[in-house]
């Protein structure tokens, strides 16, 4: 009698113990099972955020296009108008100027980047267009029409535009 009561634990011990090891192997297949499921589901995700951010990039690169297909349009129409053009910096001095201004002025366009506008004009008008320019740098973006009297040359309208920044 005392084996079959030795072998009632044994057996009720060996049970339990195939019964936890049978718990502990579910509950790891299971979190691995998890575990592969969260991992798919990222790397889902990271694909269709890839799909997006191409998407996003091809936008980006169209848009760029344009803006340079704008910018040289604007590059064509200022360097090529029949008028003279130029832009400025806020002290005066010329920053950009197309050919036709360069032809009224009787110098090369290559000469005019970094001078100062005042030392195209009649001495007499400097003063007068240094006063309005500054005032002009300080009021509010818009435009304005000015007589200029370039030394040599005919008498000019110039019609400032301020920017917006």
């Amino acid at each position: 009698m005392s084996d079959s009561s030795n072998n009632k634990p044994r057996a009720s011990q060996a049970f339990m113990r195939k019964t936890s090891e049978q718990l502990a192997q579910r509950k790891q297949r299971m979190e691995y099972e998890r575990k592969i499921a969260d991992r798919d589901k990222l790397l889902e995700e990271l694909h269709v955020h890839q799909i997006e951010l191409e998407l996003q990039n091809e936008e980006l690169r169209q848009a760029h296009f344009r803006l340079e297909y704008t910018y040289q349009q604007y590059l064509d129409l200022y360097n090529e108008a029949p008028v003279g053009y130029i832009s400025l910096n806020d002290e005066g001095l010329i920053i950009r100027a197309n050919q036709k201004l360069a032809a009224m002025f009787g110098v090369e366009l290559y000469q005019l980047k970094g001078r100062a506008l005042v030392d195209f004009m009649a001495f007499g008008d400097q003063n007068n267009f240094n006063t309005r320019f500054k005032n002009f740098i300080r009021c509010q973006p818009g435009k304005a029409k000015r007589r200029l009297v370039v030394p040599g040359s005919r008498e000019a309208i110039l019609e400032t535009r301020r920017a917006v920044g």
